[in-house]
């Protein structure tokens, strides 16, 4: 009654993921000012970035006319390399030399959903691994490959959502120009926020640094620790 236009679906989840800088800042902001509470600061950005991610994706549908037409507005579009997207292409240059232009498919549409949900589903849950068993209870070996893992995740969610991006931009052209800078302001976001915590560890000693993302001591401890180094 007061005039004013609902918003788009577009628009509101553009502004959820224009959200996320700032959700991710409180959170390591928090992280730094209450080591103790670390691992819920993680599951919170955690939750948020798995949001984040699934937003994207529809955000990129709605470009498409929604979920019911996403898949057939890029079927009927001009046929491309469909996974070959910069620059992960360039990992199997020879590989991209040889494929062949094809239309995109219910089973890449398939795919690209898989690799974001993915890192939808593993990222809140490592988190929540992380709060039941803290980190510093854990050996280190398996937090080494919980962090390779996590990198590997993160890009082939990434790359799902590209290969998406590059087939709504040739099914309707200029009309989702911009969802390609949006993607890779989201890329850096994410990728901030995954290596935040390893830039600030790198300003106090390890075993302290331990101790801070662990939350297992209490400050008196943690200052001890920072001293003794």
């Amino acid at each position: 009654g007061n005039g004013q236009q609902p918003l788009s679906d577009i628009t509101r989840y553009t502004l959820l993921v224009a959200c996320a800088p700032a959700v991710f800042a409180v959170s390591k902001l928090l992280a730094v000012l209450a080591p103790r509470w670390w691992t819920w600061c993680f599951l919170v950005a955690a939750c948020f970035e798995a949001i984040v991610l699934v937003v994207f994706l529809r955000l990129v549908e709605q470009y498409l006319g929604g979920p019911e037409k996403a898949l057939r507005a890029c079927e009927i579009a001009a046929p491309h390399k469909v996974w070959a997207v910069q620059p992960l292409c360039l990992l199997w240059f020879p590989c991209y030399l040889c494929m062949s232009k094809r239309r995109f498919e219910n089973s890449d549409y398939t795919a690209v959903k898989a690799l974001v949900f993915q890192r939808a589903l593993l990222m809140p849950t490592v988190a929540l691994i992380n709060v039941l068993w803290r980190p510093c209870e854990m050996a280190t070996d398996p937090r080494q490959r919980q962090a390779r893992n996590d990198v590997l995740s993160f890009v082939a969610a990434l790359y799902g959502l590209s290969v998406f991006v590059q087939a709504a931009e040739k099914a309707v052209g200029r009309q989702a120009g911009r969802l390609r800078t949006k993607l890779w302001s989201l890329v850096c976001v994410l990728a901030a926020n995954l290596t935040i915590f390893k830039l600030l560890a790198a300003h106090v000693p390890n075993h302290a640094a331990e101790l801070l993302a662990g939350g297992c001591y209490g400050p008196v401890d943690v200052i001890a620790a920072q001293f003794a180094a």
